[in-house]
């Protein structure tokens, strides 16, 4: 276990780096994700009908 979270410490600290590495791994998904929640109308849930 603590190789593990040597491992995961080295990573964030060799992500936290460079700022291109924050935005391209980071930032850029959450914007991408919300740009196609807005653009696919996502509301907070959908109404069930029965027919």
């Amino acid at each position: 276990m603590a190789a593990y979270l040597a491992l995961i410490r080295i990573d964030l600290l060799l992500a936290l780096r460079a700022k291109s590495v924050i935005f391209f791994n980071y930032l850029f998904p959450l914007i991408f994700f919300f740009v196609f929640a807005q653009s696919f109308h996502a509301g907070q849930g959908a109404v069930i009908t029965q027919v």
